[in-house]
């Protein structure tokens, strides 16, 4: 016999390495958790930008927009919904005592006195199941489209912003060089003032207050280009909301008939998105009607009865039923039910031929306008332009050799400056044009020069 030491020894060293064993599960626990929730949260990062593209603006819109994430979710939800809506509603399973006399609360003094199980199961109505399940697919298919809606208006707007953003900053470079073109001109003028020539004191001063419009004119372009950066950063990711953009992009020119409108409009998102609208509203009808169908229920019951009182076994009671309700009894108002549901579906039809026909008009007046706009274009490009700066060095020319008035210097210098901007405002409308038609229909955009 081992004494008694020996076995505490034992027993000790048993724990000893018990505790161990633990410490050491424990710590690979932790480090397989660890190691399973840095795997999780690893998400992938986004490449460092230096300066943004409009591709990138739109990608960056696009992947920070909330309401983009709310259109899924809810896509996500209906489909779930769909799944669930396949099935029978839950049995009902009751258990009572029946029959039990007042006077003596025995239950084997009665033969009727019986302990029931009772279960019962509601059939769906009709063709319910697969019109709900129907009507949930078609309201996540509607949530796809206004996904796709939205998504299109996003890059419209973007690039739109884009373009007012890049007219500023074009319309402001613009400005600076005849603002340095006038700066040099008064210093000719300070120069022939003071060698008694026949500069007047007035030229100075008009050319100062020319000087002083142009300071005003960069303050209203900086506005305009800081407000149209401000609502194009409500979409954009903290850390990109200062970088620079790469102004040389634009939407791609569209070259359409009025049969590719009328072709490509009808596919456009928000018509899509009415037509699916008016399907589940078809099948709303349908499931409306359903409740003019009758509803079975089968029914079963069994009745446990106990000895009687001299102690002789009684038998069991089975039953079986099936029970329907009377939808005729209400009639009336699964009638007005489903008139109603008939007026909105109708109601959504007319709302989608209303929108197909303002989609169909907007797009052929804005072809139209682009038309016009890059008419204009090749006008002051090949035909105005030249002529004002043809202008501008003839009268500078004549000012130089004392032949001419200072007040036409100045004239012609403003009349090129606006000339230029004017031709910027004509290209930003007419990018703007070709932004409008990719909307209208669904087009992508891509990078072409912007000069």
């Amino acid at each position: 016999m081992k004494p008694l030491v020996t076995y505490q020894h034992t027993f000790a060293c048993a724990a000893r390495m018990a505790i161990c064993i633990f410490l050491f599960a424990l710590l690979g626990i932790a480090c397989l958790l660890n190691a399973s929730a840095s795997a999780q949260s690893v998400e992938p990062t986004r490449p460092p930008y230096t300066s943004l593209s409009l591709a990138q603006v739109q990608a960056l819109v696009l992947d920070n927009d909330q309401q983009l994430s709310s259109y899924q979710l809810r896509q996500q939800g209906l489909r779930a919904q769909q799944q669930s809506q396949g099935y029978w509603s839950a049995p009902r399973l009751g258990v009572g005592m029946l029959n039990v006399p007042l006077d003596s609360l025995s239950l084997s003094q009665e033969p009727m006195t019986q302990m029931q199980v009772t279960l019962s199961q509601a059939l769906p109505r009709g063709n319910s199941i697969h019109l709900k399940q129907q009507q949930s697919a078609q309201q996540a298919s509607a949530q796809g489209e206004s996904l796709a809606l939205r998504r299109a208006e996003l890059r419209r707007d973007s690039a739109l912003l884009w373009l007012d953003i890049a007219r500023a900053t074009q319309v402001e470079k613009l400005v600076q060089r005849h603002e340095a073109h006038f700066r040099q001109l008064r210093s000719v003028v300070l120069s022939r003032y003071g060698n008694a020539s026949n500069t007047r004191a007035q030229d100075l001063l008009r050319l100062d207050l020319e000087l002083e419009r142009l300071s005003e004119r960069l303050l209203t372009l900086k506005q305009a280009r800081s407000e149209a950066r401000a609502r194009l950063n409500e979409w954009l990711p903290v850390d990109t909301q200062q970088l620079p953009l790469m102004l040389t992009d634009a939407p791609e020119a569209l070259i359409l008939t009025s049969q590719d409108i009328i072709a490509t409009v009808e596919q456009h998102p928000a018509i899509l998105l009415r037509q699916t609208l008016e399907q589940a509203a078809v099948t709303a009808v349908e499931l409306a009607r359903q409740d003019e169908a009758p509803q079975w229920q089968l029914n079963a019951a069994y009745g446990y009865r106990g000895d009687d009182m001299k102690g002789d076994d009684r038998a069991d009671f089975v039953s079986l039923g099936v029970s329907v309700d009377l939808p005729w009894a209400i009639q009336g108002g699964t009638r007005h039910a489903t008139k109603a549901k008939i007026l909105e579906r109708e109601a959504l039809a007319a709302e989608r031929e209303q929108i197909l026909r303002h989609l169909l008009s907007q797009a052929e007046s804005v072809r139209q306008r682009s038309q016009l706009q890059r008419q204009r274009l090749d006008f002051y490009d090949q035909r105005l332009l030249p002529q004002l700066e043809q202008q501008r060095q003839a009268v500078q020319t004549s000012y130089a050799n004392n032949d001419g008035d200072f007040t036409e210097v100045i004239r012609a210098e403003m009349d090129e400056l606006n000339g230029n901007i004017e031709r910027l405002n004509v290209l930003r409308d007419w990018h703007q044009s070709q932004v409008w038609l990719g909307f209208y229909l669904t087009a992508e955009l891509k990078d072409v020069s912007h000069e």
